[in-house]
């Protein structure tokens, strides 16, 4: 005997059919939009309530005393940031927190800073680039730093402390103490006195 369904839309939408749904086939893709969807809400509540709440909600791994994020800021994997006391994340930074990123107290992130902590793997050239993973490198921002606008930090970098980056920079290698560098690549051009 089978059983016709008169009204086949009332029987997807049953509360039971809806929670099965949810629970077994789609737990994690379910589970991911809604973490998107907070990602992108938190990200675009301007204001000093906005910069209250991605301190609070964005899941840090640490966030100091003091820290203002700007609106437009997108983080990728905040469980692996940790931000010192007292840090400015201006509008429009890109934080890839894959292979971890470490920012020190008193450092300003100026607007439209890219960070990364993952590198393409590329040497094998009988591979296609996007088949051979990815390298992971903490990026680490001491005390007293300033990046400026506009500038690129790649992994596996220490930005030591009171190091200013130029605006335009792209970094790839560690600077040393009270420094100013600058260009692409990034090289020293003065000292702090």
């Amino acid at each position: 005997m089978s059983v016709t369904l008169r009204h086949p839309i009332k029987h997807y939408l049953q509360i039971r059919w809806v929670l099965n749904f949810i629970r077994d086939r789609y737990r994690y893709q379910v589970k991911t939009e809604v973490y998107q969807w907070k990602m992108i809400f938190l990200m675009h509540v301007p204001g000093k309530i906005g910069s209250f709440l991605r301190t609070r909600f964005m899941g840090f791994k640490h966030c100091g005393k003091g820290v203002t994020i700007d609106d437009h800021v997108w983080i990728q994997a905040p469980e692996k940031i940790t931000i010192g006391d007292d840090c400015r994340i201006h509008r429009m930074v890109y934080l890839d927190g894959i292979g971890g990123i470490e920012i020190g107290s008193h450092s300003g992130i100026g607007s439209g800073v890219q960070i990364y902590s993952a590198n393409h793997q590329y040497k094998d050239k009988n591979q296609l680039y996007y088949y051979q993973g990815y390298s992971l490198g903490k990026v680490v921002i001491e005390e007293d730093v300033w990046v400026g606008a506009g500038s690129v930090i790649m992994a596996n970098v220490t930005l030591a402390k009171g190091t200013i980056v130029a605006a335009g920079a792209v970094v790839t290698k560690d600077s040393e103490p009270y420094t100013v560098i600058a260009g692409v690549p990034a090289k020293i051009i003065s000292k702090r006195e």
